[in-house]
């Protein structure tokens, strides 16, 4: 009770129980350092901010998190944005008529497009859930800088895990794995 995150096994005791490493509280800050070195600046804290990418005109910093609140927070990851000079990050709630769009924790990809106006991620929604796979599969979907629209961009039927998407130069093409 308590722990919120679980690290390793350390292996059996001795008394023939199993050792654990557990954290009681995870916290995760969103920090910026000069390329050239010198002071860290904390950008964003309190909350996960994962597979931070800077906007097209470093004004923001895209990041997938959880949501505050809720059971499965971690399963249930959105895109949401922060100021690249700090305060609080906003979400973006990306819906496709109507359906949630949910981010991996990894391997999701959130690549800002050349013109700076998608982001371009692996994601799911609730179709992709697979009973007989019982697995998460995903689609490579195209987001609205705001959140405001997503396009599905990959439909392979079966146990496909698209993932790792990234913008061509000129951003007519998409790779991903």
């Amino acid at each position: 009770e308590g722990t919120e995150g679980f690290s390793l096994l350390t292996g059996w005791t001795p008394d023939n129980k199993i050792g654990a490493l557990l954290a009681t509280k995870l916290e995760m800050s969103l920090y910026t350092l000069p390329a050239k070195g010198g002071q860290a600046a904390m950008i964003l804290h309190g909350t996960h901010a994962l597979q931070p990418r800077w906007s097209k005109d470093g004004n923001q910093i895209f990041y997938v998190t959880a949501p505050e609140e809720g059971e499965n927070r971690m399963f249930r990851l959105s895109l949401a944005t922060v100021s690249a000079s700090g305060g609080e990050g906003k979400s973006l709630p990306v819906i496709s008529n109507k359906i949630p769009v949910n981010q991996w924790s990894f391997q999701s990809g959130n690549r800002i497009s050349p013109d700076g106006k998608w982001i371009i991620s692996a994601a799911w929604t609730p179709a992709d859930l697979s009973d007989e796979l019982m697995a998460i599969t995903s689609k490579i979907w195209k987001i609205a800088i705001d959140g405001s629209e997503a396009i599905q961009i990959t439909n392979q039927q079966g146990s496909f895990a698209d993932g790792s998407p990234c913008w061509s130069p000129d951003g007519k093409k998409i790779a991903f794995v």
